[in-house]
């Protein structure tokens, strides 16, 4: 529905500017097209998300400027984007070019260039150089904090970034202290059942089985589990994806009879979850 409406108006605004370009709002155009594109990430469509970036990039250049601060959030968007695609080779320049112009636009502890920066080191962690990412995580968190107190969201984000960065690399004893903050502030924050905090829950039991400790794992998952089918549906990928972790737990536990039923359980809702999608999509 949301994209819908996005799509209506980008129409409108289309139409306005080929008939009269002198009045039309560039501004609003430009918002519209960069909403529609996080709209079109979040549902996976990254190549067309991609697409309508660049778009934006290219409109905000045009009609504010290289060094905009609307210009660089679409440049770093753009970044981000080819990043979520696997595209690090494009996506690090492009990321790299966005913080430098905010630290010299914005100032290098505005809202804008922290957000960077942990993009920047979540695209280095995802290719490796955890060497790299590491400084730029903990200096997103570090000014997070000061700026913006312990619990807000973006400074859980970086805790919750660090404990993945930290569990790549091996460090699991300080990633799983990091998981239990982030997952203790956002029960206190958002409540325990917001989907923030399920996915902060899954997370430490995905840790917790990692290490092999499969009793402290197990309960961690079934919480996450009930919540996820009572707050997203039982056929939400996330549901799902908890749902499997617990299969393959039991498993390694040597719970095999558990196991066989929960995974007949995963493979029921998956076909459910195909037909559903078919029968929203009909062949034309």
């Amino acid at each position: 529905e949301q994209e819908d409406l996005l799509r209506k108006a980008l129409t409108i605004y289309e139409s306005e500017a080929n008939v009269d370009e002198a009045s039309a709002d560039k501004d609003g155009f430009g918002k519209i097209l960069g909403n529609l594109a996080v709209v079109l990430a979040q549902r996976g469509a990254l190549d067309e998300a991609e697409q309508m970036l660049r778009r934006t990039l290219a409109h905000f250049e045009e009609a504010l400027g290289s060094e905009h601060p609307r210009t660089l959030m679409a440049l770093g968007s753009v970044g981000t984007v080819l990043s979520m695609k696997g595209d690090y080779a494009e996506a690090e320049p492009l990321c790299h070019r966005a913080l430098e112009a905010k630290e010299r636009v914005l100032g290098p502890e505005h809202p804008g260039t922290l957000r960077t920066i942990a993009s920047l080191a979540v695209l280095l962690r995802e290719k490796g150089d955890y060497a790299a990412a590491e400084p730029l995580c903990r200096r997103a968190l570090e000014a997070r904090e000061r700026l913006l107190g312990p619990e807000h969201p973006d400074t859980l984000l970086s805790v919750s970034y660090l404990g993945d960065l930290l569990k790549d690399q091996g460090d699991y004893a300080a990633a799983g202290s990091l998981y239990w903050r982030d997952l203790e502030a956002r029960e206190r924050v958002r409540g325990p059942e917001h989907p923030r905090t399920l996915e902060s829950v899954n997370k430490l039991a995905v840790l917790l089985y990692s290490e092999g400790d499969y009793a402290a794992a197990e309960p961690l998952f079934r919480r996450a589990l009930e919540a996820r089918e009572r707050v997203l549906g039982p056929e939400h990928p996330d549901t799902l994806a908890t749902l499997l972790n617990l299969t393959e737990l039991l498993a390694k536990a040597g719970r095999a009879d558990e196991s066989a039923a929960l995974r007949k359980e995963y493979v029921a809702r998956m076909a459910a979850k195909e037909a559903l999608t078919h029968n929203n999509h009909p062949p034309v």
